[in-house]
């Protein structure tokens, strides 16, 4: 199967779950189903970040090999919101590799920080934020901080996740 080809015959979820089984079932389609989420053609990156959300739900074990990609993919300067999305959620259930933490937690906080991102790309960004205060306390206050300061002006999905966020952080 083309995964190229599948994507750009029909955006829906029935399409990306059904290839998302595809490739849990042909694990050698991960890489090639990551090199078009990280690709220069937005529609099919977006397209691609769909399955990818998908496949991390059937089989989360196939997609940690593609962390790196992911992070380099996040650090793109003009990425669609979907694309972010995905790969936030994807590095969110993962255990951050040691080497990998301080630029995830930069490219995380830019995101949480920015007055023009999403609110399902900040939310994700907090969770990953949350999980790596774990590892690296020192960053508990940056993170209280930035939620604390974002929370009057933020819609009821963020300040439900936030609030989640900062008790684990106050009863840290």
């Amino acid at each position: 199967m083309n995964l190229k080809e599948e994507l750009q015959k029909e955006y829906s979820s029935v399409n990306s779950i059904r290839l998302a089984a595809y490739i849990k079932d042909h694990k050698n389609k991960t890489a090639e189903l990551m090199a078009l989420y990280s690709g220069k053609d937005q529609e099919l990156a977006k397209r691609a970040s769909w399955v990818l959300q998908h496949l991390h739900n059937l089989a989360p074990e196939q997609c940690d090999p593609f962390q790196n990609l992911i992070i380099n993919t996040l650090k793109k300067a003009s990425i669609h919101d979907a694309v972010k999305r995905s790969g936030l959620r994807t590095l969110a259930d993962q255990s951050i590799d040691e080497e990998n933490l301080g630029e995830v937690a930069e490219i995380c906080f830019n995101f949480l920080n920015s007055m023009h991102e999403a609110v399902a790309v900040k939310v994700h960004a907090m969770e990953i934020l949350k999980n790596i205060v774990k590892r690296i306390p020192e960053l508990k206050e940056e993170l209280l901080f930035s939620i604390e300061e974002q929370l009057p002006f933020q819609s009821s999905g963020f300040k439900n996740r936030a609030s989640k966020i900062l008790n684990f952080l106050n009863n840290l």
